[in-house]
């Protein structure tokens, strides 16, 4: 095995044992979303920024067919990169605007009981890695806890990881390639 493969071994290693040592933490994040949700004013949603994708509205039939798009893609290539989950800028909450997209990865799931996968979320580098590694923890458990919690996904299906920036898709010199690299994935079990 080559320098920069036993590089990306240790770094993955590391990130487990990493995970291991927040996981109380990531428990908690449900109670402190929920806190934060009660005590924001009831204003309406503002329109999503520019980079989201379209396909935020959907209808059920909507959902149907693409829960069965992102079946296929997974199956095929064993990963898909989900469109249409949200964060704020450093933050772990789930935006309300990503509630389509984790209704069609249910919907998927329901489909296809006996389908596993792990929920794997993807940062920027810009920042201290154990915070960039933290936060990306947190927002992988923020999605599996939404589909367990919402829509009675069942955990032992699920796993939550965060591998921060250690995966770029392109640079993080660009704000175009930040936005790529901040990613949800979900990867075969």
């Amino acid at each position: 095995m080559d320098y920069q493969g036993k590089f990306i071994v240790v770094l993955i290693l590391l990130s487990f044992v990493f995970i291991g040592s927040i996981h109380a933490q990531v428990e908690e994040i449900p109670s402190a979303a929920q806190e934060m949700e009660e005590a924001a004013p009831a204003e309406p949603p503002a329109a999503p920024p520019a980079k989201r994708s379209a396909d935020v509205h959907t209808s059920a039939t909507q959902e149907v067919d693409k829960a069965v798009m992102l079946y296929q893609e997974i199956k095929e290539n064993g990963h898909v990169i989900l469109k249409g989950i949200y964060f704020d800028k450093g933050e772990a909450g789930l935006e309300m605007e990503s509630d389509t997209c984790l209704k069609v990865i249910a919907q998927m799931l329901t489909d296809h009981p006996k389908m596993k996968v792990y929920i794997v979320s993807h940062t920027d580098n810009k920042g201290h890695m154990i915070n960039q590694m933290r936060l990306s923890q947190q927002r992988s458990a923020a999605v599996m806890n939404s589909l367990t919690d919402r829509f009675n996904i069942d955990m032992d299906r699920l796993f939550a990881s965060g591998v921060g920036p250690l995966c770029p898709l392109a640079t993080d010199e660009t704000d175009e390639g930040r936005a790529q690299n901040e990613r949800i994935e979900l990867v075969l079990q």
